[in-house]
């Protein structure tokens, strides 16, 4: 006679138990994955759109012009010659010194620079150089507007090239390098961010018979643009940052509702 074996309701709630848990850890598993794409997608997502964001820039606000005042003549010289920079009338910070703090500044930056890239702590700029002035050989920087108005006011004229190449700011060499060009201009700054600033661009020129080596011209205008990274519109990252969570959470919901379907193995 045989004896029917049955099984043990121990072994049974064992089995059970090890395939719910291993549906378990299935689940647990592949939802981790999932909130670990999910996230990633996320935080790829919200680093486009961060970088899509305009950054705070200053205000281009008209060309400047270099006039000679050792020939009286507008936009060359040598390098000995005195100038000045002439601005279009009424040129003005966003506020005065006495009661808003801006300040006056001088750039002489190298073509390839970002203009509005520069700051001006304690007067003068984070990059290149300030326009020197061959009468006391001091940077023009951190200068005073108008009061109430904040016109521009007090550029001096007397500034020199040759007083840069003197002191090394810069050097002849490097004056010359290249196509020879750089951008000259004024500048506004408030707690050394440059808020508004006028520009020219100057091209040197090397010369056998000017006696410091070289020649200036300039062609007054907005700079030439620097070349940067392209920022990713709004329009084209936000859907895809959308859609990848919306589908993610539907992953995730679907594979919560598998696991909780799963049935034991008797």
């Amino acid at each position: 006679m045989k004896i029917a074996r049955r099984s043990s309701p121990i072994v049974n709630s064992t089995r059970a138990q090890q395939a719910t848990g291993g549906n378990r850890r299935r689940s647990s598993g592949g939802r981790s994955r999932l909130v670990r794409i999910l996230l990633a997608g996320t935080v790829t997502g919200v680093s486009a759109v961060a970088l899509a964001a305009p950054a705070g820039a200053a205000t281009y606000e008209g060309a400047a012009t270099l006039y000679n005042t050792t020939t009286s003549q507008p936009d060359s010289g040598g390098s000995g010659d005195n100038f000045t920079v002439n601005l279009p009338s009424g040129a003005a910070c966003p506020g005065d010194t006495t009661s808003g703090g801006y300040l006056i500044d001088s750039y002489f930056v190298p073509q390839s620079t970002d203009v509005t890239s520069l700051s001006f702590t304690g007067g003068f700029p984070s990059t290149g150089y300030a326009l020197y002035n061959s009468t006391n050989n001091h940077p023009f920087e951190a200068a005073n507007t108008n009061s109430g108005t904040g016109q521009i006011a007090g550029i001096p004229q007397t500034l020199q090239f040759g007083a840069q190449v003197t002191r090394n700011h810069p050097t002849k060499a490097t004056l010359l390098a290249g196509s020879g060009v750089w951008e000259v201009g004024i500048a506004c700054d408030l707690n050394g961010v440059l808020t508004s600033y006028w520009n020219t661009e100057v091209t040197f020129t090397a010369s056998n018979t000017d006696p410091g080596g070289f020649t200036w011209a300039d062609v007054p205008g907005a700079p030439t643009p620097v070349p940067s990274t392209p920022e990713v519109p709004y329009a084209l990252v936000l859907p895809f940052l959308a859609a990848a969570i919306v589908g993610g959470s539907v992953l995730v919901r679907r594979r919560r509702a598998h696991g909780n379907a799963a049935t034991p193995v008797g």
